[in-house]
């Protein structure tokens, strides 16, 4: 049996990697949690930006509105806590958010991308979908880095109900800045 410093899989054998895990980790995660934040203190403008790519029949647009945000919101704080699913969800949206925004592009709609908030600067400034699908790609590309991260580092990340007990549980194989 390898010692944890010696074992290349250990997250320990890889410092540097571990801690980029972690930044990445974070980042995506806060960056998850402000766009539903920021989203959920206008819902009706988020609904209007909603209704402008024309997916969603009747008035489901006003419900989206609250629940994507909700959902950005917990897939980012699972994220931010390693908690199974967290990833997922973010990944999952992101590939959500691509394709609206392909689609967008396809039609030549000239809309807010909904990214961060209705009327948002980010928008202003760049007014257009391609700028919101190039940065959704590299975010994806980030959720990428996250799987290869759990599988060279050998990282699993806690179930809900074990995030007490695992979260705040000493392991000497794992630092506490990768659990």
């Amino acid at each position: 049996m390898h010692s944890p410093d010696h074992d290349p899989a250990s997250p320990l054998a890889r410092p540097g990697l571990a801690r980029a895990y972690a930044l990445v980790r974070l980042a995506l995660g806060l960056i998850f949690v402000a766009a539903g934040v920021l989203k959920l203190a206008e819902p009706r403008a988020f609904a209007q930006v909603i209704a402008g790519y024309g997916l969603l029949p009747g008035g489901t647009a006003g419900l989206a509105a609250l629940v994507l945000p909700a959902l950005e919101i917990l897939a980012g704080t699972a994220l931010i806590l390693n908690m199974k699913g967290g990833l997922a969800g973010v990944a999952g949206m992101l590939a959500l958010f691509m394709a609206v925004l392909a689609y967008g592009m396809h039609l030549g709609l000239d809309v807010d991308c909904g990214c961060f908030a209705p009327g948002d600067p980010e928008a202003e400034a760049y007014h257009g979908l391609g700028a919101a699908l190039a940065r959704d790609g590299a975010m994806l590309a980030a959720c990428a880095f996250l799987y290869f991260c759990r599988r060279t580092l050998g990282l699993t990340p806690v179930w809900p109900g074990d995030f007490a007990h695992k979260r705040f549980t000493r392991n000497k194989e794992t630092p506490s800045c990768v659990r």
